[in-house]
């Protein structure tokens, strides 16, 4: 029997596994030390605040499989330039390969279109990332740098529509 998998959003009894499945991607999606900033943006979704000060909206969703947190991830918005930005999309190692990621991606983009038709829509992530991302039709933009041994932070990606 095919798994099922649910889309919902975020709730706050879902914390615990999102941080679980953040820490399980680190260092090769994610860098040690994003856990603070995660727990942050997190702890914003439960207070119905947002977690940027130039963000006018965020929305975050989680994947089940099975009534089981698989995967996550979600947007905001920046007022200054009506974008939309992909943020903290991750998904259990155990559960990659199996189409959750696109399908998250899938749901995120779709609920981008519906609520803001006009936004560009932007993603920053590690270059391990970067052929997923390609493959929804982002366009690959600047390449950032910001370790002391001078290795690729993130690459900054978009999607014109």
């Amino acid at each position: 029997m095919r798994p099922v998998y649910t889309i919902r959003g975020y709730l706050k009894h879902d914390r615990q596994r999102c941080m679980e499945i953040l820490s399980d991607n680190c260092p090769t999606y994610f860098r040690h030390g994003d856990e603070l900033l995660f727990d942050r943006w997190l702890t914003a979704q439960e207070q119905g605040k947002q977690a940027s000060a130039n963000s006018f909206g965020d929305f975050y969703y989680v994947v089940l499989k099975d009534f089981n947190v698989v995967a996550c991830g979600g947007f905001y918005l920046e007022d200054y330039d009506v974008s939309a930005h992909i943020s903290w999309l991750m998904v259990d190692p155990s559960s990659k390969g199996q189409g959750v990621g696109h399908k998250l991606s899938a749901y995120v983009l779709e609920q981008v279109n519906l609520l803001f038709p006009e936004s560009l829509v932007h993603v920053k992530t590690t270059e391990n990332c970067t052929t997923f991302f390609e493959k929804m039709g982002f366009k690959n933009g600047q390449t950032m740098v910001s370790s002391a041994e001078g290795k690729r932070d993130h690459v900054s990606m978009i999607l014109r529509r």
